[in-house]
């Protein structure tokens, strides 16, 4: 853990920059380590760039080095860094003895530029200080930067906090923050919610550790977004309780819009160093694990966006371990941009519609809502034309709450995702009780089934009809309020036309057609 917070002597502004910020150019297919040298002292050991392969993790020094001040006059230490695909620059902080940190562009020349001092979440009492964290941060296909703090009782600085609140922070389109500015950047923050029982090890060391490394750090080393699956990812290591000399590791997501933290198993690290330093996102869904002895180890997808949480060593190290990963991830070459994407309600119905530019090689699209418990769901999917013109997409659903958030997927041949980005609608209609097939344009093994305004759980009997009329399932069902989906699976049913009929315990009936392919 770090130990060491010097203060940070503040920039002075009058500074003629005689070079230009150049981007990391081949972005998005950049993988990149900032790894600092010497004894881990800030703002004065070397802090160095370097080229990362994302499949055995070898490595090539990225020349210009080490990363200065805008004056030049000492080395720079920056952490929680991202890459940015608006203008390929790097992003991060300087984790200084600073209330306020600075928040930093840096070039593949190395030429770096100051954009302001974030703050920090106000504390809410009991709560009386807080810290953001200079250790982990990362930056989404819209360019929004991700990074984490902690609010508690006690002096950070004089090494009495215990922290409470945990934070994730979002300041929204870097690339258009001003070069050279010290001015205060006031992010949203985002409680963190660690209700999941599997983090619960995990969050137990967070709340009684009260030493100022692992506070500032809120026990993430590092964060890197997955735009598979929306979520910010990281991967911590933690002692089991203290004085045990047991370290164990895990992977860890966040969901950036609820703030629900989920864990992966953990398991008991030997072999290697028990602090985790950074992570990065590769192009083909695996994520890269820097630790403090320069290892470099690998989580690999099972699936589009799907880990078992486990890590393998790769056969490459970095010279050193302290520092950051970053990378573009999985911004590689999508085959369609989203120009637009709007919902407008009407006759307690929501009209999603969303307009791409030309596309190459797309699949199909998926409408996703999101669900009561901050998940997103399928509600339907429609095939991709392939036009290589602008055109649009449209999908009507029934109302199913007072405020609707909802995003596109869009999947290529190649099984790659991007998002469209996320919209609100608030609707006025109470809506009526309806059941919706999702995914209608193709069922060959599971149906499934969504359940639109049911304002309070109850049980439901579902039974289905072939064409002529014999029953070919039967079953009662549980359905959660507002929002549920159930699967049934149907892969031994014939091709044809089916008729699905279901009845409330309140004697209420709904009905839907799905053809089985």
């Amino acid at each position: 853990m770090k130990k060491s917070y010097l203060l940070f002597t503040t920039l002075m502004l009058a500074v003629v920059m005689t070079n230009a910020q150049t981007p990391f150019t081949g972005c998005p297919n950049v993988n990149l380590a900032i790894t600092r040298g010497g004894n881990n002292t800030y703002n004065f050991d070397p802090v160095s760039m370097y080229d990362v392969n994302p499949v055995d993790g070898s490595n090539t020094l990225i020349a210009g080095g080490p990363i200065k001040t805008q004056d030049g006059s000492k080395n720079l230490d920056i952490n929680a860094v991202g890459l940015n695909t608006a203008d390929n620059l790097l992003y991060g902080i300087n984790p200084s003895n600073n209330s306020a940190p600075d928040f930093y562009r840096i070039g593949h020349d190395y030429v770096t530029m100051q954009i302001g001092k974030i703050n920090p979440p106000a504390p809410q009492s009991p709560n009386n200080s807080s810290v953001i964290n200079g250790a982990a941060g990362t930056i989404d296909l819209t360019g929004k930067y991700y990074f984490t703090a902690v609010a508690g009782v006690g002096n950070f600085f004089a090494q009495t906090f215990t922290p409470d609140v945990f934070y994730v922070g979002t300041i929204s389109n870097v690339a258009g923050l001003i070069s050279g500015s010290t001015a205060f950047i006031s992010p949203t923050y985002l409680a963190l919610n660690f209700t999941n029982a599997d983090c619960s090890e995990y969050y137990t060391t967070l709340k009684v550790t009260t030493s100022a490394a692992t506070a500032q750090n809120t026990g993430l080393r590092g964060l890197c977004y997955n735009t598979l699956t929306g979520l910010l990812y990281s991967y911590v290591t933690f002692e089991t309780s203290s004085g045990s000399n047991i370290f164990k590791g895990q992977l860890i997501n966040i969901n950036p819009s609820t703030g629900l933290v989920s864990c992966f198993p953990s398991s008991t690290l030997t072999g290697t160093s028990t602090d985790a330093s950074g992570i990065l996102m590769t192009t083909d869904g695996n994520m890269q694990v820097l630790f403090t002895d320069g290892s470099l180890w690998s989580a690999s997808t099972t699936s589009p966006g799907g880990y078992t949480g486990s890590i393998t060593q790769l056969p490459n190290t970095l010279p050193v371990g302290r520092g950051d990963l970053a990378s573009c991830g999985q911004a590689s070459t999508l085959p369609v941009t989203f120009e637009s994407f709007t919902g407008v309600e009407s006759n307690c119905s929501v009209n999603f519609k969303w307009q791409v530019s030309q596309e190459i090689n797309v699949a199909k699209y998926e409408l996703e809502l999101m669900d009561n418990y901050g998940s997103y769901k399928t509600f339907a999917q429609v095939k991709a034309t392939n036009s290589e013109v602008s055109h649009g997409y449209n999908v009507v659903t029934p109302i199913s709450a007072k405020k609707m958030k909802a995003r596109v997927k869009q999947t290529d041949v190649d099984g790659r995702f991007s998002y469209s980005a996320i919209i609100s609608v608030n609707t006025t209609c109470a809506g009526n009780k309806s059941i919706a097939i999702i995914n209608s344009v193709a069922i060959h093994n599971k149906l499934s089934v969504r359940w639109n305004n049911f304002d309070r759980n109850e049980s439901v009997t579902i039974a289905i009809y072939n064409g002529i009329g014999a029953q070919q399932f039967n079953q009662k069902i549980a359905i959660n309020s507002n929002f549920d989906v159930t699967e049934i699976d149907v892969n031994n049913f014939a091709n044809g036309t089916y008729f699905v009929k279901a009845i409330s315990a309140s004697g209420n009936k709904y009905n839907a057609v799905f053809i089985k392919k």
